[in-house]
């Protein structure tokens, strides 16, 4: 090891040769660093994801618990309905996908022959992706923990969850 360990060339450029104490870049004293030499790893990143009170019945956070209604339609909406007793959101999530994915099979059923036989079967498609899109967007609304109200069905399922909760 050096003698010229602890310094660096001086940048005077009429200094040639000489050198200067270097300047520790690093916070030092009390409290500077953390004790624990695990801390220094920088491939390790911890993030804290903020507490969710369990959902009850079903043992699952209430965001999963009301994405899972949506994802499975009116199976894993009444899935929620029966198993989950203690959290409302998740039940209010789970009658209104119950709701919705009815309406949607019954629509399917029996409109879409109905439709394509007057030659509009481009609307049952367009049903379809409308759907689609509202089950995608319920379940990232559910998981985030919005509670979306849909305009007609929304009112419906509050009574319902309310009702099916006694």
């Amino acid at each position: 090891m050096s003698q010229y360990s602890d310094q660096v060339p001086s940048s005077d450029p009429q200094a040639k040769g000489q050198f200067q104490p270097a300047v520790n870049p690093l916070p030092t004293g009390v409290g500077a660093f953390p004790d624990d030499p695990a801390s220094y790893d920088i491939l390790s990143v911890s993030i804290q994801l903020p507490q969710q009170v369990s959902s009850g019945s079903s043992s699952l956070p209430p965001n999963i618990a009301g994405l899972l209604a949506y994802l499975f339609g009116w199976l894993g909406g009444l899935f929620f309905l029966f198993i989950e007793k203690n959290n409302w959101e998740v039940r209010f999530n789970a009658m209104q996908s119950v709701i919705v994915s009815v309406s949607y099979t019954l629509f399917l059923g029996f409109l879409s022959g109905v439709l394509f036989l007057l030659q509009l079967g481009v609307l049952t498609m367009v049903v379809s992706w409308a759907y689609f899109g509202y089950v995608v967007y319920m379940m990232v609304m559910a998981y985030r923990g919005r509670h979306i109200k849909l305009p007609v069905v929304g009112g419906l399922a509050e009574r319902l969850a309310i009702t099916f909760m006694r």
